[in-house]
């Protein structure tokens, strides 16, 4: 069927997709070569090229020149089993005249391309020395996600900062077209600290710690002064404190987005009061998630929304609140009538305002209308 398309398709430019349903493919080299020969006879036709093949296979297109190719995706779909036995295939000519680059590879190591080229990038099994120069050889990447990072090597004291005018990240688990970055620890022992003391990038947009990382504040301050980027997304797991988030937001005047999670034993109230400081520049915050876990208290409602509509920072703001209370009863979570009416009213005048809570056992997507519709206690 495919030979068919490409001779019905005479000498037109056309776009080639080859995807898997799965990550790991089963079958046989012989399975695929049809395929891949099938493109050879076109590829100078060919102005997109997206396809997914085991790693071993790419090697057919050594010496390959594509002219008009100036789309390129990768996901290599290889065995477990043979994970570092590919050697190194090279399909640096296939990929010369590439504009966009989008790779999906178990190991660099194994792939030799135009790397100047690649703007999105996901690895697996990285060793910190491998990350970073990956970060240095990528100068046009704008996304890299970097899983199971492993700490079989140590950082060089000499080491130099990657990637000084590159708009590239390190990150795990990000979803947007824009720079983004995340660092992850698998139980190895390299911690996220490591890599932002080697990094600076300047043109970072958007950048996401998840939970499980503890981030020392002294080195995420010393990377965000030292980089100085105009972010505008940051999702962020609890600082070492209610100053130091004082300080990271004092450093973000351009942030847009901004998604807290769990803030220790700190109320609602103070989170507020640290991020919305009055000395604080917010103007250009539009969006403010906040995620408290195992809370020992039920947000400080009457605080939530006279804030809201007093502070004229606040005027424009979407307000997202997850939280997960313990070792509170029901009786004692629900919002109390008078602040029932005054969100809703807010919410009528177009705020977005989304309060979704766990709770003894409960889970309330929308706990504004689950108060504003439970019934009614019985005191007798």
């Amino acid at each position: 069927m495919f030979q068919k398309v490409i001779k019905r398709s005479k000498d037109l430019p056309i776009a080639v997709s080859v995807v898997s349903e799965s990550r790991y493919w089963r079958g046989t080299r012989g399975d695929l070569l049809p395929v891949v020969e099938a493109i050879k006879s076109c590829i100078t036709r060919v102005h997109s090229l997206d396809i997914a093949l085991p790693t071993t296979l790419l090697g057919e297109f050594t010496g390959i020149s594509a002219p008009m190719l100036l789309h390129f995706a990768l996901d290599t779909i290889d065995q477990t089993d043979m994970w570092g036995n590919f050697g190194v295939q090279d399909i640096r000519s296939l990929t010369e005249n590439v504009q966009g680059m989008c790779l999906r590879v178990w190991d660099m190591h194994h792939v030799a391309l135009c790397s100047e080229r690649v703007v999105e990038l996901q690895v697996s099994a990285l060793s910190p020395s491998c990350l970073l120069q990956i970060l240095q050889d990528t100068p046009s990447l704008r996304k890299l996600t970097a899983l199971q990072l492993c700490s079989a090597d140590k950082f060089e004291d000499s080491s130099e900062d990657s990637n000084e005018d590159s708009d590239e990240d390190s990150e795990e688990n990000s979803d947007s077209t824009k720079s983004s970055g995340h660092c992850y620890e698998d139980g190895t022992g390299l911690h996220a600290g490591d890599l932002l003391k080697k990094l600076t990038l300047p043109r970072l947009k958007s950048l996401t710690f998840p939970t499980a990382q503890e981030i020392d504040s002294e080195d995420f301050i010393d990377f965000l002064e030292r980089s100085s980027f105009p972010l505008e997304t940051l999702d962020l797991s609890a600082p070492d404190s209610l100053e130091d988030l004082e300080m990271i937001l004092d450093l973000l005047p351009s942030l847009k987005t901004l998604n807290l999670d769990t803030m220790d034993d700190e109320s609602l109230a103070d989170v507020f009061e640290a991020v919305f400081a009055p000395e604080l520049d917010n103007s250009a915050l539009s969006k403010f998630s906040y995620e408290g876990r195992w809370m020992a208290e039920q947000p400080d409602w009457t605080f939530l929304q006279q804030c809201l509509r007093a502070t004229p920072s606040l005027r424009h703001l979407d307000l997202t609140i997850y939280a997960y209370l313990r070792d509170v009863s029901m009786d004692q979570i629900w919002i109390d009538e008078d602040n029932v009416k005054a969100i809703r009213e807010l919410r009528s005048e177009g705020r977005h305002i989304k309060v979704e809570i766990w709770a003894s056992g409960n889970h309330f997507e929308d706990f504004v209308e689950a108060s504003h519709s439970r019934p009614p206690l019985d005191y007798t």
